[in-house]
């Protein structure tokens, strides 16, 4: 893969996004190919992410869990800059 221009976040934010648009068109083919569909945790979501960055996990980062507990069963994902009250709510 050649070089990117953008800047490590900015490219982790772009593979993120290929990762998750990927991953949500393919998701419905997958549990009837197994007969039975994968549940992740949030933990599993987590080191997912953190395992497309270079030489992370970073020792200071900010992005981290905020709320709830890491053995959850992700339901869905809602990527935004700013969790804004708005946002919360329509992702519920």
């Amino acid at each position: 893969m050649p070089k990117s221009p953008c800047p490590p976040r900015r490219h982790f934010l772009l593979q993120s996004s290929i990762f998750i648009g990927t991953a949500s068109l393919l998701n419905p083919i997958f549990p009837f190919a197994s007969g039975k569909e994968k549940t992740y945790t949030v933990g599993e979501v987590m080191d997912l992410f953190i395992a497309q960055v270079p030489d992370a996990p970073f020792p200071n980062t900010v992005d981290t869990l905020k709320s709830g507990s890491k053995d959850q069963i992700v339901t869905g994902i809602v990527a935004t800059m700013f969790a804004t009250i708005t946002v919360i709510k329509k992702s519920n």
